[in-house]
């Protein structure tokens, strides 16, 4: 759909990184609940949202891009957020400008990635937003932090290590392979 090229190496290490998320939420068993895949439809989301981000990022600024969804997010949250409105009080509007800081931020940073790299090559890196939710989880309420956690982590981990650095390969390759970039001198 956007022209990139996805070589098999990738589509498994993508796989391998989707398993490791499976091992995580471990559907069927009695530790499964249906909260565990917000996390997996977060990654699923973030996927669909590269896609178009990268679309967009043909023709617009990426600092235009991350304004445009803003002022469509805000609206969209506001309405269910005022249902189960409770007016901050403390020390937790220092975590919710906190979090809008940190989030405006790494949109900031996703959009311009999107605009340099392939989506194909990016996109698997949202499987670490389950390992980034466990751990948060574990960290700040105590959640159950279990060897199949640390072993799907270990996975999503090793296929992300494995994406980076078979693209780092391939493009130290088009750099010294004149069949690969004719603009290469060849050694005489």
């Amino acid at each position: 759909m956007l022209g990139e090229v996805v070589r098999a190496r990738r589509w498994t290490a993508v796989i391998v990184g989707f398993l490791g998320v499976l091992v995580i939420v471990r559907p069927g068993s009695d530790d499964f609940s249906a909260g565990s895949l917000v996390a997996v439809l977060a990654a699923v989301a973030s996927a669909s949202a590269a896609i178009s981000i990268k679309f967009l990022s043909r023709t617009e600024h990426p600092d235009a891009i991350v304004l445009y969804t803003t002022l469509i997010w805000v609206p969209m949250s506001l309405l269910p957020a005022l249902l189960y409105w409770e007016t901050p009080v403390g020390i937790t509007w220092l975590w919710i400008v906190l979090a809008g800081f940190l989030g405006t931020t790494a949109h900031m940073l996703w959009t311009r990635a999107l605009r340099l790299g392939e989506a194909s090559m990016l996109t698997p890196i949202s499987f670490l937003q389950v390992l980034v939710v466990a751990v948060f989880g574990w960290f700040l309420f105590g959640e159950a932090l279990d060897r199949w956690t640390v072993l799907g982590a270990a996975i999503i981990f090793g296929s992300n290590v494995y994406i980076a650095r078979r693209e780092a390969q391939l493009a130290r390759q088009a750099v010294t392979d004149p069949e690969i970039n004719p603009e290469t001198p060849s050694p005489r």
